[in-house]
């Protein structure tokens, strides 16, 4: 049974034991005959429909990039939004709603998505 695990170090996912992922866009087997590929949620779905076995640093990054997915979604329809951060722009200029998408967008992609508390 393969184990796919995230090197951390490479940014790659790494997939030990039998398998041939040539169908996996960026797949490439070392000479040590394990399997490098690209760390994004396309590579884990692939490998989640090819039944193979997460560790669980894969798993909680599977989980992270699944849950912006859906946060960008939900912001991409969403008729009105408001920025998760204050954004660094003078007054009196303000943005448009496509821009501050954008911003919300741009944060979540960079970890930066949670919003501040407010001081009491």
């Amino acid at each position: 049974m393969a184990v796919a695990d995230l090197n951390i170090g490479t940014g790659k996912i790494e997939v030990r034991g039998t398998g041939v992922y040539t169908g996996i866009p960026g797949a490439k087997r070392r000479t040590d005959g394990i399997w490098e590929m690209p760390a994004t949620l396309d590579t884990c779905s692939a490998l989640k429909n090819l039944k193979v076995d997460f560790s669980e640093a894969l798993s909680d990054f599977g989980n992270k990039q699944w849950r912006i997915q859906r946060y960008i979604e939900h912001v991409k329809l969403s008729e009105k939004v408001e920025p998760l951060q204050p954004i660094p722009i003078k007054a009196p200029y303000s943005l448009y709603q496509h821009q501050i998408k954008a911003y919300n967008i741009a944060l979540a992609l960079f970890g930066r998505g949670a919003r501040k508390e407010a001081a009491k």
